[in-house]
């Protein structure tokens, strides 16, 4: 099951963000989100625990995503693929937009699948350890496959 994140879900949030990020988000920072309505945060649940996530920032002509992580224990069950079809389906009139690190190749096939293009790079965007961020976009209504 899919659905908007909770307060309550903030602690398992910022538990799969340490386990899967150099620079998580603070509890505080995911709170902040989950309270933000500039902010989308669904969580994909098993068992009734969050067990994946999505963070994106809306503006009025576009969708940023923020973060998107599975607990380790997860992955390879097509719950990314399920949030970002979700996400896509709830904003399927803007183009959605998405950082990831060069070197992270399951990600980048992942979203190539999706639909999202090469839109650019940012060099040594990315610290702990040093990466460069290449750009994806979607135009959410040709994606989604």
């Amino acid at each position: 099951m899919i659905s908007d994140a909770s307060l309550k879900d903030s602690v398992a949030i910022a538990d799969i963000e340490k386990e899967c990020f150099s620079l998580p988000w603070s509890k505080n920072a995911i709170e902040k989100a989950i309270k933000d309505p500039s902010y989308t945060v669904l969580c994909k649940y098993c068992d009734g625990e969050v067990c994946a996530y999505i963070t994106a920032l809306n503006t009025p002509d576009s969708v940023d995503i923020c973060n998107i992580a599975v607990r380790e224990e997860f992955r390879r069950r097509g719950f990314a693929s399920e949030l970002l079809r979700e996400l896509i389906r709830r904003f399927e009139n803007k183009k959605v937009f998405l950082e990831v690190r060069s070197k992270n190749t399951a990600a980048i096939s992942l979203y190539e699948k999706m639909g999202f293009c090469f839109a650019g790079k940012r060099k040594s965007f990315y610290s702990n350890p040093t990466d460069d961020a290449f750009i994806l976009t979607l135009d959410a209504k040709v994606g989604t496959n």
